[in-house]
């Protein structure tokens, strides 16, 4: 019994000791850790835990399973005092570690971050969160580093007791190592593990993290990356996924980080002009967010562009009374003074794009051969030139000069908006019956699209398939409109017609018919019926059919009634 209770008293001293001998540092460093809670969809407590702060800005670290799934989460401070986590930085799931912003009123206190290699043998304490003043430690040593690349990975002779995961693991000059993290089955007893703070403070939001899985299991807003250029390509990739207050968020953190660069301001600007197209409220504050971008830029000129260019995209969706400041007219004055400062072609081919808008064709023109007589023609200049001479009413032997310099500028590997000029020189060149040539701008299209195409394309490749002579591709594509719109009986007379015309009358006179079903009042399809049947030696079912498409008003029958049916 005396043994026991020694034994018992030891243990108390030893403890005791332990609380007593708390380096110095242990009282300010703790205001540093804190308790974390994560919330679901449903704002209900899905997971708590540890972290601490390595800025004193509000930049904290934990544990990346606390956030799966989360869709916020708050930070409770030494004081007792709640913050909102307000953007991830940086994650990686495979080390379970995590780096977020929280939104702090003022500077916290923040750990000093360890800079020094450590080796096996090192004294180390882990600082748990308490939000009473106690200044209790736990003190250990290192067992064993390993490496995570340039960083260091620790095993510790340190057990943790409960709720000790994700605390700081400090050094004796009160640095911290890193951030702890539990052993598994009986090594918990004996062992635990830290991740290097360095390698958890390096995690960073990059241009393409946006689509990382880690990151989308989390809910709560993705910080911005450090660089401008990282962020501006995140920004392009993320405009096309979210949208709404959560992508008015971001392009706020956006200006707010890089006050000068004018696209967060532009996109902000577009934000307010398209969200209501008819609320004055938002345009005025898309004409106030685009004059800070004047003020704030260093090439004004782009701001210019940039705000001309979305008066321009303004006009192209309303068609009513537009407000003061948002006619095509003002659009003209803003490009003229980027042209002003910068006579760049991209500038002229907007101010061309606002005439053509305008209904103003020969002015547009005239800004397109601006271009097109310089050494900055492209493909656009060209193809604009050319619908503006279609809509002055030039002949189609011009307009195909135009659309061949368009093609000749196309890039080596067509875009899909690119291949819309071939589709629009096939249309010229059937025209002009140019047919073959007509039917290669078709197929290039055809390539470039990678075969997404319509109902409409086959019908008009069909046809220059036909009068080419290539009649078996015409067969083809008339069948491949007809699978997309069966309903559509133009793409029925097409198809029978081809079959008449190579000399499958049975085909044909199947077709037809099927056509008349579609729509009984359709004269053609009699007509071409009764053609058919002349074919197949069935005379007086031709007259019948010639005679139903009289009724139905064909102006081409007649003929064939003096003929046949006398």
């Amino acid at each position: 019994m005396k043994r026991i209770l020694l034994f018992s008293v030891l243990s108390l001293l030893s403890f005791s000791w332990t609380m007593a001998q708390s380096p110095k540092w242990v009282k300010k460093a703790r205001k540093a850790v804190f308790s974390i809670i994560t919330y679901n969809d449903k704002d209900e407590i899905l997971r708590t835990g540890n972290g601490f702060f390595v800025d004193s800005k509000g930049v904290g670290v934990s544990q990346y399973a606390l956030f799966e799934g989360a869709q916020r989460a708050t930070i409770v401070d030494a004081d007792g005092k709640g913050f909102e986590v307000e953007a991830i930085m940086g994650v990686d799931d495979l080390y379970d570690v995590i780096k977020f912003k929280v939104a702090v009123d003022k500077s916290v206190e923040a750990l000093v971050v360890n800079e020094k290699k450590l080796n096996a043998g090192d004294a180390v304490y882990l600082l748990g969160y308490a939000t009473q003043q106690k200044e209790e430690t736990i003190a250990g040593t290192i067992k064993e580093v390993s490496r995570i690349g340039d960083y260091n990975y620790y095993t510790l002779n340190l057990p943790l007791k409960d709720k000790m995961v994700s605390c700081p693991i400090m050094n004796q000059n009160g640095e911290v190592v890193g951030l702890s993290q539990e052993a598994i089955g009986e090594e918990a007893t004996s062992i635990s593990y830290a991740v290097d703070t360095n390698y958890i403070i390096a995690q960073s939001i990059g241009a393409l993290s946006f689509n990382d899985l880690s990151l989308k299991k989390i809910g709560i807003k993705k910080a911005l990356p450090d660089t401008e250029e990282e962020a501006l390509v995140f920004l392009f990739i993320v405009s096309s996924q979210i949208q709404g207050e959560e992508y008015l968020s971001l392009l706020n953190d956006f200006i707010q980080k890089f006050p000068t660069n004018p696209e967060g301001y532009v996109r902000k600007a577009s934000y307010y002009a398209f969200n209501d197209i008819n609320d004055e409220a938002n345009l005025k504050e898309a004409k106030d967010i685009m004059a800070k971008a004047v003020n704030v830029a260093t090439d004004k000129s782009e701001v210019y562009y940039s705000y001309a260019k979305l008066i321009y995209n303004y006009n192209l969706v309303q068609a009513n009374e537009k407000p003061k400041g948002w006619a095509l007219t003002d659009a003209l004055e803003l490009i003229d003074r980027g042209l002003e400062i910068n006579n760049l072609s991209i500038y002229l081919q907007l101010k061309g794009d606002i005439y053509f808008a305008d209904a103003k064709y020969q002015e547009a023109f005239d800004i397109y051969q601006q271009i097109n007589n310089s050494n900055e023609a492209t493909s656009t200049s060209y193809y604009s030139a050319a619908k503006s001479k279609e809509l002055l009413g030039a002949q189609p032997e011009e307009l195909v000069v135009f659309l061949d310099s368009c093609i000749a500028h196309v890039s080596e590997r067509p875009t899909e908006e690119e291949a819309t000029y071939y589709l629009e020189r096939a249309h010229v060149y059937s025209i002009l019956n140019r047919h073959r040539d007509a039917l290669k701008d078709y197929d290039t299209f055809y390539d470039v699209m990678g075969g997404r195409v319509n109902d409409v394309f086959y019908y008009l490749r069909g046809q220059v398939s036909r009068d080419s002579k290539l009649f078996q591709k015409a067969l083809n594509d008339f069948s491949e409109a007809i699978l997309i719109s069966p309903d559509e009986v133009v793409y029925h007379i097409e198809l029978g017609a081809t079959n008449l015309r190579v000399g499958r009358n049975d085909e044909a006179e199947k077709i037809f018919k099927e056509a008349i079903k579609i729509d009984p009042t359709y004269a053609e399809s009699y007509r071409l019926l009764g053609v058919t049947q002349i074919q197949l030696k069935n005379n007086s079912e031709a007259c019948i059919s010639f005679n139903k498409a009289k009724e139905l008003n064909d102006p081409l029958v007649d003929d064939l009634i003096q003929k046949y049916c006398k």
